[in-house]
């Protein structure tokens, strides 16, 4: 996502004759589902299993959605339950 963002800035300033920005990437965590209901998760210097990670990996899921296609497509595709 973040890699896609400048991407996306760089060549529209290819288009414009400006510099591009230099991608710096900034790594805000890590989650990952293990099955129904669980799951592993390592934000910051925290570290999360079981439910409570895969209600943040729920969380993650229903963010990136959001920041692709705004509500309508978290109402549309979000997974709730």
């Amino acid at each position: 996502m973040q890699q896609g963002e400048c991407c996306a800035y760089n060549l529209v300033a290819a288009i414009r004759s400006q510099q591009p920005k230099k991608f710096a990437f900034s790594n805000k965590g890590t989650v990952a589902s293990l099955g129904k209901g669980q799951g592993i998760a390592v934000v910051g210097d925290k570290k999360y299993k079981g439910w409570t990670a895969a209600q943040l990996k729920k969380v993650d899921d229903m963010r990136y959605l959001l920041i692709i296609g705004g509500i309508p497509l978290v109402l549309k595709k979000g997974r709730f339950f």
